[in-house]
């Protein structure tokens, strides 16, 4: 199960969620978003 958060910092929203590979492992992954929220 699929587990993350949104934050914001400044005017760039920050996605950081993390993912289950083929082994199960947790990996976490992160983007940024634009400065509107969608």
């Amino acid at each position: 199960m699929a587990k993350g958060s949104v934050r914001k910092k400044g005017k760039k929203w920050y996605y950081r969620f993390y993912v289950e590979d083929a082994s199960g492992n947790l990996v976490q992954k992160e983007c940024v978003g634009t400065e509107s929220k969608s």
